[in-house]
């Protein structure tokens, strides 16, 4: 058909889709000889030869423009619009499907090719030079897409044929750099470990990746291997994962020559988490590295309170691999250059690891002086020579200073101390005492002498006994009033009687010259003969001693259950004494949710809350009298905000963005606090509990598209309570798993001006949250205490937590509403009105989906936070009203000053 031959009642743009779908290469060139676009609707003519996987017409497309890494450009319209669109093209409906189940906004043509399965497609339009940014992360889903689809039995030898099919056309030498080789080493890693059986196991990108590495030159072998065994060991905290042939991967990758290269850093984290996992092969590969040797050297030379070179971290080599409980990996750490230091018994003191510490003792200790030591009075350099001459004095003074703040942190994390948490409050002490015991018992096994000092500002403690945990009329502040905990002492411990005694003679008197022999045998190492030499300093000072051998009978070993293999974290000092604290002060909070859970609504009931359809806001009219009733009361309801399918995509995006991030901050790819915030009562599940706070990418196409279409649906209301100026202050969302606690009444920000800061003014920060599926009532409700936002309110509720009673007695009498949301619905509410999420008691996560805006954009507090900072950093003070809306008219494109500010945080 000649170009005048073309129908005027089909467009020429439609032509050419319609003629690609046909497979009819003259009409192709009909359609472009009659001026067709090269796309319609946001669907560009390569995107319809990928889903097709035709390849013919792209020498054509090319030549009239085509841009081989163009994205599609729908993130303004609904993915069932374009799955519309596409079916009306005539495309396969599997296809169809496919594209929109994965999201192909913003994908590359090569991208959607893969996702597909179009391999010759995907093989031409790498040979036009497209970019191979975001094409191997589509082998996953291919994979997942197509198990799904034939089944488990017919997708055992079909699909891995497939990906390497695929992969083949994307696995070129030599190897990608920057984010591509990490998504390369990613995406192997998945495909050949998959987590929770998604896919049968297509290891064959591994392999290929393998062998380039090995057979080609890397310009940079660190980033390559590091790369590809970071990716490998955030496989292996899942338990689906065939962790025998993991361990077989990182051991072949290890012997490739740019395991040479690398850097101390990268070689002690690995190190670290080799050990949490027991991966004793590939720990054994490690230590083969001339580079691992070097770095097990330098720690057995170092003092203990410095960082190992290059690495900045405490990390204490040895005693990781103590950890394990195994004495062979530790014979085997030693005979690389290792050293059982002061440090790594320390640790393992400190750490409360018996199993470590004893594994440690038995293949040597700090030195210790055949007569014991002599202490001098607490001052700087009495304290330096003491800790030169015996070490392990050291590490008890140290153990303890933290045995002492753990008692400090038990006493704050139980501020309301009713019966249950009394006899908590006695189980932890108790229990606390016992594991203290534990470790003073191998010390003292190992035949070390241990002369224990407690100071407090150069004061002298007394204590008639030593006991770790004991608790003694503590009065502590809580909240602004003092509470007297209950007296608490360890049961009388013979083991503690029999093996462990105070010293105190000659507290006014010199010790040296009026002690007797007795007295002086009692600070003699177990089983020696020699009396210790006791200085005339010894007259400030009180220490706990070992007894001698024949004083009593021989105390019984504490009989308790191994230890599970432990999750090496940060230095003792930190990690120990803040999860302890954590644990007890979530536990804690939990409780008092719980009890609030009867108190809200006490009185008048929990009644629905108020809301109104979104349509209704469409009037400015309408829009300003809700914003008024915003105002007043400070909470309410909004129904369908959201479409269901712009909630379907973005439910399913963030899924997969919370699992990714989660492994990325485990990784130690990103620090925790860039992708999560704090939350109240997130739960006692691992690092991240049940209840996160996710920080959303505005950068991400379905972010953007619900933002759009949000902010855009509820612009009239947005615009009357925010201002048409209104900043962006967060962009999250709240993600409950099963099982999440219910949070405690709380208001997310104060109100200013405030006692601590009288100058200080404040607009309202309005957050929304968007529900992305139908929350049922066993999922939880959001609760919330109407008219609780203001400064009046606040100043009672500051007043009422002095009291556990007033403050009960508070949330009762308050009216109480709960939001009930069904998809797309919005709870929007001040961020200073009381609030709390009720409990997930369900097996589904709920997940709100929020954004956070204010007349304010700068906050008066220091450093410009206000405890509504859910954001990712890029996003950070960067995005007012105006361009959020502009987002859906201009094709959901940045604004340029959005563009230079991400450009400039990326450089």
């Amino acid at each position: 058909m000649a170009a005048s031959q073309l129908p005027f009642s089909i467009p020429a743009d439609v032509a050419l889709l319609h003629a690609i779908v046909r497979r009819d290469i003259e009409a192709v060139k009909c359609a472009l000889g009659a001026g067709a676009k090269l796309e319609w609707k946001g669907i560009p003519a390569l995107h319809v030869c990928a889903l097709c996987d035709w390849a013919d017409p792209m020498p054509l497309l090319r030549a009239a423009g085509a841009d081989v890494d163009a994205h599609l450009a729908t993130h303004w319209c609904y993915m069932d619009e374009i799955k519309a669109r596409l079916e009306a093209l005539g495309i396969p409906e599997d296809r169809c499907a496919a594209a929109v189940q994965h999201e192909p906004q913003g994908k590359s043509p090569l991208a959607v090719a893969v996702c597909c399965g179009a391999v010759s497609t995907a093989s031409a339009l790498l040979a036009a030079g497209a970019g191979i940014e975001g094409a191997y992360r589509q082998l996953v889903q291919l994979a997942v897409r197509k198990t799904e689809q034939l089944g488990p039995q017919a997708a055992a030898a079909a699909v891995p044929a497939l990906v390497q099919q695929c992969a083949a056309a994307l696995v070129v030498a030599p190897l990608p750099n920057g984010a591509a080789l990490d998504e390369a080493f990613t995406a192997a890693a998945e495909l050949a470990f998959p987590h929770a059986v998604r896919h049968p196991g297509c290891p064959w990108l591994l392999e290929q990746l393998l062998q380039l590495h090995r057979t080609s030159s890397v310009d940079a072998p660190h980033d390559s291997v590091l790369a590809a065994c970071n990716a490998l060991l955030s496989r292996a905290q899942h338990a689906t994962v065939d962790h025998s042939a993991l361990s077989s991967a990182i051991v072949a990758w290890l012997s490739t020559h740019g395991a040479g290269s690398l850097r101390y850093k990268s070689l002690a984290n690995m190190f670290k988490n080799v050990c949490q996992h027991g991966m004793v092969a590939v720990l054994l590969a490690l230590l083969a590295l001339p580079r691992m040797r070097e770095l097990l050297r330098a720690e057995a030379e170092r003092p203990s309170d410095q960082m190992l070179p290059g690495t900045g971290n405490l990390i204490q080599l040895v005693f990781c691999a103590a950890s394990l409980g195994r004495l062979e990996v530790l014979d085997a750490v030693l005979a690389a250059g290792g050293a059982v230091t002061l440090g790594s018994v320390h640790s393992a003191a400190t750490g409360f690891e018996t199993a470590a510490l004893q594994l440690l003792l038995r293949r040597g200790r700090p030195p210790v002086p055949p007569n014991g030591i002599a202490i001098c009075p607490p001052t700087a350099q009495a304290r330096d020579g003491g800790f030169a001459a015996c070490p392990v004095f050291a590490v008890l003074n140290t153990f303890a200073t933290e045995l002492d703040e753990m008692r400090q942190a038990l006493r704050q994390s139980y501020g309301y101390m009713d019966d249950e948490n009394e006899e908590a409050f006695r189980n932890d002490s108790q229990q606390l005492h016992e594991r203290a015991l534990a470790v003073m018992d191998c010390l003292a096994d190992a035949g070390t002498c241990c002369l224990h000092w407690i100071f407090d500002l150069g004061m002298r403690l007394s204590q008639p006994r030593y006991r770790p945990s004991t608790f003694t009329d503590y009065t502590t502040v809580v909240r602004g009033h003092s509470k007297v905990l209950p007296t608490y002492d360890p049961a009388v411990d013979t083991r503690l009687v029999n093996r462990w005694e105070l010293h105190t003679s000659g507290s006014s008197h010199a010790c040296g010259s009026q002690s007797t022999s007795a007295q002086r045998n009692r600070i003699c190492r177990p089983g020696t003969e020699r009396a210790h030499p006791v200085a005339s300093s010894m007259a400030a000072a009180r220490c706990m001693t070992a007894a001698p051998a024949g004083a009593a009978a021989a105390p019984r070993r504490l009989a308790r259950p191994a230890p599970a293999r432990r999750h090496i974290a940060a230095p003792p000092a930190a990690g120990l004494l803040g999860g302890l604290a954590d644990k007890m002060a979530a536990a804690n909070a939990e409780a008092l949710a719980r009890k609030e859970d009867k108190l809200v609504g006490a009185e008048r009931g929990v009644k629905p809350l108020p809301a109104v359809p979104a349509f209704v806001l469409e009037n400015p009219d309408k829009a300003a009298e809700w914003a008024s009733l915003l105002e007043r009361q400070g909470c309410l309801g909004i129904h369908g905000a959201l479409s269901p399918a712009t909630a379907a995509q973005l439910l399913q995006f963030i899924n997969e963005e919370n699992a990714r991030c989660q492994e990325d901050v485990e990784a130690g790819r990103v620090e925790f606090d860039a992708r999560f915030g704090g939350v109240n009562c997130r739960g006692m599940r691992g690092r991240f509990g049940q209840r996160q706070d996710l920080f959303l990418p505005l950068s991400a196409p379905i972010v953007r598209a619900a933002v759009a279409e949000l902010v855009s649906n509820l612009e009239p209301l947005l615009v009357a309570a925010c201002g048409p100026d209104a900043a962006l202050h967060e962009l999250s969302c709240i993600y409950a798993a099963p099982g999440a606690p219910r949070q405690c009444v709380h208001a997310d920000t104060i109100v200013l001006p405030c006692p601590q800061y009288p100058d200080a003014h404040m607009e309202p920060l309005y957050t929304f949250f968007v529900a992305l599926q139908d929350v049922a009532d066993d999922m939880g409700h959001t609760q919330f205490l109407p008219y609780t936002h203001t400064a009046e309110a606040h100043v009672l509720w500051n007043a009422a937590n002095r009291s556990a009673t007033l403050k009960e007695r508070f949330i009762a009498m308050q009216p109480a509403v709960q939001s009930a949301l069904r998809t797309g619905d919005v709870a929007a509410f001040d961020s200073r009105l009381l609030h709390c999420g009720c409990a997930n008691d369900s097996r589904t996560p709920r997940a709100l989906f929020y954004v956070t805006l204010s007349r304010q954009a700068e906050w008066p507090l220091p450093n410009g936070l206000h405890g509504s900072n859910s954001i990712r950093a890029e996003d950070l003070r960067r995005w007012k009203l105006q361009d959020l809306l502009a987002l859906k008219g201009e094709g959901a494109q940045e604004t340029p000053a959005a563009v230079a500010a991400t450009a400039a945080a990326s450089a």
